[in-house]
């Protein structure tokens, strides 16, 4: 799966959690040196008219960092 498929994952429950900036700009730089992480997972949770039902449940600081 490439970024831009990951985009609508992210949403506003993930965006509550308040990832570190830091912590991603340091996975980003580690990304850019060539490091490899783990996959980031996608799952579901509870439906809710607000957040929707699907969502990054683990790698939103690896998703940020490689946005940079």
């Amino acid at each position: 799966m490439k970024l831009k498929d990951l985009e609508p994952y992210v949403n506003e429950a993930i965006k509550l959690r308040s990832p570190n900036q830091e912590k991603a700009e340091a996975y980003g730089e580690a990304m850019s040196a060539g490091a490899k992480f783990p996959a980031i997972k996608l799952g579901y949770w509870p439906i809710s008219e607000k957040y929707g039902e699907k969502g990054i449940v683990d790698g939103v600081h690896r998703f940020i960092g490689a946005t940079y």
